[in-house]
């Protein structure tokens, strides 16, 4: 008895798939080099364009207007119709980032002065406080805090007057007539990043107010502002009850 003999179907087709993939996936191997080498290519020329690209913080106006625009991807037409607004904006943020250069009182009085125009309440309603601090380099929370437009004039004027008199009043209450030193190694305060001693007064501060006068008499100053200048290691009689080098009863005497 003769069987019929089985067809090849099957193995053909596996074959031919296994063919056809093999293909597919030679193909897609040159595709991956191709886009490996693309990619090699285009990193090596990012480079060379970061090299040159000039730092925004040290950028003119212009520069930055230009490569702004070049970031964008624009068109000749739209790039003209945007260059204008774009070039006032950076040349307005670089004229307020130029007030606050300097460590003067005039610098920091130009910055204060500029901080309450640039801020008020349409750059609080659209969130714009800390674009405008990045833009300009102006301090974002005193941005934050500008309430009004007005400029007390007077309290800059008492400002001023009084860094001019606290060299003076500092000098005088050190004087180990008018203050004496804690010995404690605690006693101590911090300021400006340094430690100082504290000093205890040996008088009232009214008395010594009408000391100073009496020694600076050509000097303007009232009793608040003499205590507003009294440094911070610098404290009251009432903590001469603590270790400090005065004897608390001969000193108590001295003080009625």
């Amino acid at each position: 008895m003769r069987f019929q003999k089985k067809v090849n179907g099957p193995k053909m087709r596996i074959s031919k798939e296994l063919t056809k993939i093999k293909a597919e996936m030679k193909s897609l191997q040159a595709k991956h080099e191709n886009l490996k080498r693309k990619y090699r290519t285009t990193a090596r020329s990012l480079q060379r364009v970061k090299r040159k690209k000039v730092d925004k913080n040290t950028s003119t106006p212009r520069s930055k207007t230009e490569q702004q625009l070049d970031e964008m991807n624009l068109s000749a037409e739209q790039k003209s119709s945007v260059r204008k607004e774009l070039f006032f904006a950076n040349t307005i943020c670089n004229e307020i980032r130029s007030t606050g250069e300097g460590t003067s009182t005039q610098a920091r009085m130009r910055t204060r002065i500029v901080r309450n125009i640039v801020s008020g309440k349409t750059m609080k309603k659209y969130r714009m406080i800390k674009t405008l601090a990045q833009r300009t380099g102006l301090s974002r929370n005193k941005l934050a805090k500008v309430a009004t437009k007005d400029i007390n004039i007077k309290r800059l004027y008492r400002i001023r007057e009084m860094r001019k008199h606290r060299y003076n009043v500092t000098r005088f209450l050190e004087r180990d007539e008018n203050s004496r030193v804690m010995p404690g190694k605690a006693d101590y305060v911090k300021t400006d990043d340094k430690k100082v001693q504290k000093r205890i007064l040996t008088d009232y501060l009214s008395n010594l107010y009408h000391k100073f006068m009496m020694e600076y008499p050509t000097v303007k100053l009232s009793f608040t502002t003499f205590t507003r200048l009294r440094p911070k290691n610098i404290l009251l009689t009432s903590f001469i009850r603590r270790d400090t080098c005065l004897c608390t009863k001969h000193q108590t005497c001295y003080l009625h």
